[in-house]
């Protein structure tokens, strides 16, 4: 009994496994996704970001017209852009209101302190100069806002943004 009770989930587990497998058949791939990696570049509150020259050091994902583009100083410093987006993005402008943009700055990744243009504060825009299968190239520029224990508000001010991904 108790090899049965271990044998039909293994089975079972096997059984979706396989099925799940394909033969890469390019017309398998997830519709309406694009990766790369590249370049972050902006000043915050006056001081130089710039992503690490490693692969991971900025990375962009469009899924289901939802753009994200993230990246990481070496010293761990990390800004993040969400914005969705749809038709030729090229020459088009988003903020919090038309694609639902939203900004955050982090001075250390897993440091807890984050600048966001969430709740109603900070706001910024971001623009994208190309935008197809190959590459997408751009600029943004937010103010992030820090709300703070005592009810206040600390802001940063995220200038001269530019990215360029390879895709």
């Amino acid at each position: 009994m108790k090899t049965r009770i271990i044998l039909y989930p293994l089975l079972t587990f096997f059984v979706f496994s396989f099925s799940a497998c394909n033969n890469n058949d390019p017309d398998d791939v997830i519709p309406n996704f694009e990766a790369g990696s590249g370049e972050i570049i902006a000043s915050i509150d006056g001081q130089p970001f710039q992503t690490k020259s490693t692969m991971d050091g900025a990375t962009f994902t469009e899924s289901s017209n939802l753009v994200t583009i993230q990246g990481w100083t070496n010293d761990e410093a990390y800004i993040s852009i969400s914005v969705l987006v749809s038709g030729d993005v090229v020459g088009e402008t988003y903020d919090l209101l038309n694609g639902g943009a939203i900004f955050q700055y982090q001075p250390l990744f897993n440091g807890g302190t984050s600048y966001t243009t969430v709740g109603g504060q900070g706001g910024g825009t971001i623009s994208f100069s190309t935008y197809n299968n190959n590459r997408a190239t751009g600029s943004f520029e937010f103010v992030g806002a820090l709300f703070l224990p005592d009810g206040s508000i600390e802001e940063v001010s995220v200038n001269g943004g530019s990215f360029d991904f390879n895709l």
